[in-house]
């Protein structure tokens, strides 16, 4: 194997010194391996392409995700693409001096990239010198695995065309939670369903339910304007879009409405149909372990490549109710908006959209219905967050008013009639943006084209999403309108300026960037975004028992631990990074402020966001202080 390897560097040498004698041009020799047979693996796509930016976030969390290459329908500036011949190995030559990052899917592994030990582990880049040939580069991909199992009718018998969706264990908002990874389409004629392409981690799978409840009056809705010809969405049309509500009329029609259970697909289990009082029977939502919660679910463990057999579901029908009223807006009937059911219980998924049970939409009265409701807490919610018009402009948006709603009922036995929605208006937050530094500030264009957003502090996603805000010429900004709650503010990474940096985000002198700011029932005002043109740069080293220890990750995360513990990990105060071969790190752009620094073994379990893990590791961190521009180092050991 070593001589083959030789052979293809000397050959890779030759073609490189002959395509360009005078100007010396580098390459990269490499090799995809599984990383349990140590085999090659053939026909993957390598990329090559500039270092993958420090974590982003969502909003104010740390989005957990893998390292993701930098993808686009059209070639991207300083990106190469190749794949993998039989054996595994690949070739980038005529490279300049530069740092890269390699990155490498495959459709039966987890994606991946250059220096990671883990699965979903952080990568490490590649430091190329002018004209070096870099050999013995190797990428390890770690296989994706299954879960399979049957689902089962009320009776027993296999349930065809029924839908199963596995979740996946993440951190967010310092909080274990589940985000949705696989959905399978739907189950065989033998009540069979398989997920497939799961990475290693925790799981809880359950039949996919989202009973929708849809008048007759939307059909007649037209997506387009009737008059003029224009093409352009109706003011009914663009009411139902903003709010996510459901406008196609499917399943079965009681009275002036109809009514889908949402279990799968038209082939799936059919409910009995309404007695003479016109109320239904329906499928309760059911997870592994025969419960009907994700907080009850069995967790399944998965390892990379692992195929788990029989987790199997059985579907049960319980008596439903009907609830209906009429949503109210400040302005009056709140017509054609969408209406959810969440269970008051699941704040355990990441996206609200996940979590939801029933949906509706209002008629031109505001009145609304949800059919087939299991007894239970809930919370209904509404939004209608403004969009642009067609020709219109994201500033002109801003202007319109969001309208909400977070509303808890009880549901029992009995049917709940004539309920009033009362929506409220959003709250906003409004302010200028300011520079420091010696740069030259940016011009008018360059301002307006920098985004201001909110988002939960509770590391929650929620569907329809709220409008960005946007600076103006003058420095001014007002966000979007949002429901009562805890928010973290933060500038859209890819709007801010070249060669500034988000310094703070302040209101009343408190940094909502880093800390929850609190909306109640009145808009904020006076929140002032500062940019800087320094930064802070953090270096140092790290050591094992044995010398340097190359496969180890740098976490850096803030020293005040309520900052992890209550909110959860802020993706501007906090780092995880592998070294490099040398054991050598540089992180800059934290902002000011105490941090903890620690290194852990690349192989060592556990999410580098979990409170616990946090909690045990700062007790043999080191702690360091980073000034406004300032540099620190430090020199920590190798945890394991």
């Amino acid at each position: 194997m070593g001589n083959r390897l030789n052979a293809w560097l000397i050959v890779a040498l030759c073609m490189s010194a002959s395509a360009n004698a005078r100007q010396p041009q580098g390459l990269i020799l490499g090799r995809v391996v599984d990383a349990d047979s140590g085999r090659g693996v053939a026909g993957a796509l390598v990329t090559l392409g500039p270092p993958a930016l420090p974590a982003a976030p969502i909003g104010e969390l740390l989005e957990a995700r893998p390292p993701a290459p930098p993808f686009s329908p059209t070639p991207l500036a300083g990106v190469r693409r190749t794949l993998t011949a039989n054996d595994g190995r690949f070739l980038f030559r005529d490279l300049s001096k530069g740092r890269f990052s390699i990155y490498v899917t495959s459709p039966r592994h987890v994606a991946g990239a250059y220096g990671q030990v883990r699965p979903q582990g952080p990568a490490q880049p590649i430091e190329l010198g002018d004209g070096a040939k870099l050999g013995g580069v190797t990428v390890k991909l770690w296989r994706h695995g299954s879960i399979s199992g049957m689902i089962r009718d009320e009776n027993g018998e296999p349930a065809v065309g029924v839908s199963v969706e596995c979740s996946r264990r993440v951190f967010s908002g310092g909080q274990r939670r589940f985000a949705s990874i696989g959905v399978t389409p739907a189950t065989d004629d033998r009540g069979l369903y398989r997920v497939a392409g799961l990475p290693p981690g925790d799981y809880i799978c359950g039949n996919v339910l989202n009973a929708t409840t849809v008048p007759i009056a939307v059909a007649s809705i037209s997506p387009s304007s009737a008059t003029g010809g224009t093409g352009a969405p109706s003011e009914e049309s663009r009411r139902l879009t903003n709010s996510g509500a459901s406008t196609l009329p499917s399943g079965i029609r009681i009275g002036d409405l109809f009514y889908s259970s949402g279990i799968g697909t038209l082939r799936g289990p059919v409910a009995p149909p309404p007695d003479a009082n016109r109320r239904v029977m329906t499928y309760a939502p059911q997870y592994y372990g025969g419960v009907t919660t994700t907080a009850q679910a069995s967790t399944i463990t998965m390892k990379a490549g692992e195929e788990r057999t029989g987790i199997d579901i059985q579907l049960k029908l319980v008596p439903a109710v009907r609830v209906s009223g009429r949503l109210i807006g400040p302005d009056g009937p709140a017509a054609w908006l969408g209406l959810r059911l969440v269970p008051a219980s699941g704040d355990d998924m990441v996206s609200e959209g996940q979590a939801e049970f029933a949906k509706t939409t209002s008629d031109a009265s505001g009145a609304f219905t949800f059919l087939g409701v299991p007894s239970g807490d809930y919370i209904l919610k509404s939004r209608l967050y403004p969009r642009p018009a067609p020709g219109g402009s994201v500033a002109a948006a801003l202007d319109e008013a969001t309208i909400w709603t977070a509303t808890p009922i009880t549901v029992g036995s009995a049917d709940i009639a004539n309920l009033t929605v009362t929506m409220r208006t959003g709250i906003r937050a409004s302010g200028r943006v300011e520079f420091a530094g010696a740069r030259t500030p940016p011009t008018a264009p360059e301002l307006q084209r920098i985004g201001v957003r909110l988002q939960m502090a509770e590391g929650r996603t929620s569907s329809p999403i709220a409008l960005d805000g946007r600076v103006l010429a003058d420095g001014s900004f007002k966000t979007a309108g949002y429901p009562a709650g805890r928010y973290i503010a933060n500038v859209l990474p890819s709007t801010v300026p070249a060669g500034w940096f988000v310094k703070s985000i302040t209101v009343n002198g408190r940094d909502v960037s880093v800390e929850p700011l609190q909306l109640v029932d009145a808009d904020i005002s006076g929140m002032v975004v500062t940019f800087t043109d320094r930064t802070t740069t953090l270096t140092g080293s790290v050591s094992g028992p044995n010398g340097v220890d190359p496969t180890a990750e740098v976490v850096v995360f803030p020293a005040d631990s309520m900052a992890w513990k209550d909110v959860g990990v802020v993706a501007r105060r906090w780092r995880a990074e592998r070294v490099n071969n040398a054991g050598a790190f540089s992180i800059a752009g934290l902002p000011p402020g105490d941090y903890f620094v620690a290194a852990l073994a690349g192989t060592l379990a556990g999410d580098r966001q979990d409170p616990v893990l946090l909690a045990t590791v700062m007790k043999s961190a080191s702690r360091v202080t980073l000034t406004d521009g300032g540099t620190a180092t430090v020199r920590v050991a190798v945890m394991r």
